[in-house]
């Protein structure tokens, strides 16, 4: 029994830990909309083809918001902690996953 205390401190640390690269990306990426007045955000990343996907969404019809570590699309949640790259390209921001 003393074992499973220390198990769900663990469980606990690792959640609050592995969340908080998100929500740092996203409370940037939140200061870069801000800032730069970005209208649109494109999500980049690899189809199970090997080819890339290309999505733009528009931040200015509220059809992406960005929510804590996530950035919300309709129902969808993307996990912004997977994210590899971000790029800021004239009104809009480029995310690579």
């Amino acid at each position: 029994m003393k074992a499973l205390p220390k198990i769900v401190l663990f469980a606990a640390f690792l959640l609050l830990f592995g969340c908080s690269d998100g929500a740092q990306i996203g409370q940037k990426i939140t200061e870069i909309v801000k800032k730069e007045k970005l209208e649109n955000i494109t999500i980049e990343s690899e189809a199970a083809s090997g080819n890339m996907e290309r999505k733009t969404y528009s931040l200015v019809k509220l059809e992406a918001q960005i929510d804590g570590q996530f950035i919300r699309i309709g129902n969808e949640y993307i996990n912004l902690g997977q994210m590899e790259t971000m790029t800021v390209n004239e009104k809009e921001l480029i995310i690579r996953f």
